[in-house]
């Protein structure tokens, strides 16, 4: 079993750092995922915590040196990371879905709309853990080929 603490748009909340801390070690979260738009904020993160960190650029992080794109192989799971900017997911989560199907991804993870969100889309289950500088995140577990997640704030 894995169990990912899943972060977004935190735009340097750093006020926030403390307690968003102490919130993903009492959930015991063994990795974590930033979907961009605070990239410096998911390194500080990850180090403080202590956790392998797997982030992408969001359309505000300027001229990051993360990928635009992870797809991760977790377990029996494969998982879609992007902010989600280039795939116009404020409009529809359709391009999205469509991009997790083409790399074999059953969970796509985005962020950008700064809006909590976990809606199955043709077949791939889309998870936004809204804006982090809003006190929100989500935990992800896998299990084998079992994927659960919730959407959390603090």
């Amino acid at each position: 079993m894995t169990k990912f603490a899943v972060l977004s748009d935190s735009h340097g909340a750093r006020h926030l750092f403390k307690s968003i801390e102490n919130a993903l070690r009492a959930a015991g979260a063994e990795r974590l995922i930033h979907c961009g738009d605070g990239e410096r904020d998911a390194d500080e993160l990850a180090d403080e915590l202590g956790l392998p960190l797997y982030s992408v650029a969001g359309n505000c992080d300027g001229a990051s040196g993360k990928p635009g794109e992870i797809v991760l192989n977790i377990e029996d799971v494969k998982l879609l990371i992007r902010h989600g900017h280039r795939l116009r997911v404020k409009s529809s989560l359709a391009p999205l879905a469509c991009r997790a199907r083409e790399t074999g991804a059953k969970v796509a993870i985005f962020g950008h709309t700064h809006i909590p969100e976990l809606i199955e889309e043709d077949g791939v289950l889309c998870l936004n853990p809204g804006a982090m500088r809003d006190g929100c995140y989500a935990l992800l577990t896998i299990d084998g080929e079992r994927v659960s997640a919730q959407l959390k704030s603090l």
